[in-house]
């Protein structure tokens, strides 16, 4: 495949800026997938979403209808976390995204790299509320969290590609929107669930499985946050040469 010449040439703000949203919102996003198959049975009808009677539980062993409950510590079975998740998706979700790219026009008329503050800013809600989620005591503070995390990535995934091409010459934008769209789906993919696996079977054991999840938003935030002072000090450079 070949690939845009001036595509080449995009000064590293411009990548460092799509794998910084899209790493962020594409292991959010993996964590989810990771959450709603897990609820699923877990492991007892290989990801099923189909109810599980006494028959088929016996089957795979000496599993009752009451440990899918208390193995997620009241959060339920997957029918009401995907009922309730799926609210909080189509409650919040349009009007945090709406809410966000209002505010990235407002900033915008005082400050050059506003889209890239407020990214940073809805990173630091959705990494510090999916840390603490999958920890909560309760299955109503642990949506509280979820919700909280879904504001944040509603507002990175507003202002994440307007931060892009922000700095993005224009022969290229199309390429690049793609390219950032690309990072997010499969770092959700690829990253999310096997991280999440991976930590659970060696580090904290199977039946530790929230501590797997809150590490992941960690995992992938803490480095992106450590270097956002050099992240804002390249893209105000990648600004200035884009006038």
């Amino acid at each position: 495949m070949r690939v845009n010449p001036i595509l080449r040439r995009l000064p590293l703000s411009v990548l460092a800026a799509m794998l910084l949203a899209g790493a962020l919102i594409g292991a959010a996003w993996g964590q989810q997938v990771v959450i709603q198959g897990s609820l699923s049975n877990f492991d007892a009808l290989q990801n099923s979403v189909q109810t599980a009677d006494n028959f088929e539980l016996d089957f795979f062993g000496p599993i009752t209808p009451g440990d899918f409950y208390g193995y997620y510590h009241g959060w339920g079975i997957a029918p009401r976390f995907a009922t309730i998740n799926g609210l909080i998706n189509l409650l919040i979700g349009p009007f945090a995204v709406l809410a966000a790219g209002r505010w990235a026009d407002a900033w915008s008329k005082q400050l050059a790299d506003a889209p890239l503050r407020i990214l940073l800013i809805g990173a630091l809600i959705m990494i510090a509320c999916a840390t603490a989620y999958p920890l909560m005591p309760t299955a109503t503070l642990g949506f509280v969290f979820l919700a909280l995390a879904n504001i944040g990535i509603a507002i990175m995934s507003a202002v994440g590609v307007l931060a892009v091409l922000e700095i993005t010459p224009a022969t290229v934008r199309g390429q690049v929107v793609a390219l950032y769209y690309m990072a997010i789906s499969l770092s959700g993919l690829f990253l999310g669930p096997p991280v999440v696996g991976w930590l659970s079977d060696h580090v904290f054991g199977p039946a530790q499985l929230k501590w797997a999840m809150s590490t992941l938003p960690l995992l992938f935030g803490a480095l992106p946050l450590l270097l956002a002072s050099r992240t804002r000090a390249l893209y105000l450079q990648a600004l200035a040469r884009q006038k």
